[in-house]
């Protein structure tokens, strides 16, 4: 039962992460393992609350991973700069191209 706990909190990060926000799972594979392993040799748990931790654990580092990784999903504000025609951010004073103020 626990494996299968594993498997599907695992599995779940590694989707997220990959498939979702389009960053590395491994770092965040890493952090969800040592929180379990550290759990499972310095806890007092019994089967039921280990598998309960392992999902929390799970479920919290799919929260971390949407919060500190960037949303490939909202692109930046481009416009063409008036003089070169090059794409710049929005919020841009100079043109990184030509230099020119826009």
């Amino acid at each position: 039962m626990y494996f299968l706990i594993a498997l599907i909190s695992y599995g779940g990060i590694f989707l997220f992460a990959e498939r979702v926000r389009k960053v590395s799972a491994g770092p965040w594979l890493g952090f969800a393992g040592a929180l379990n392993v550290l759990a499972y040799l310095f806890g007092y748990f019994s089967n039921t609350m280990m598998l309960a931790w392992s999902a929390l654990v799970g479920v919290a580092t799919i929260v971390c991973i949407g919060i500190f990784s960037k949303n490939p999903n909202h692109p930046a504000r481009l416009k063409n700069c008036a003089y070169c025609a090059e794409q710049i951010l929005e919020e841009a004073k100079l043109c990184k191209h030509c230099g020119k103020e826009v």
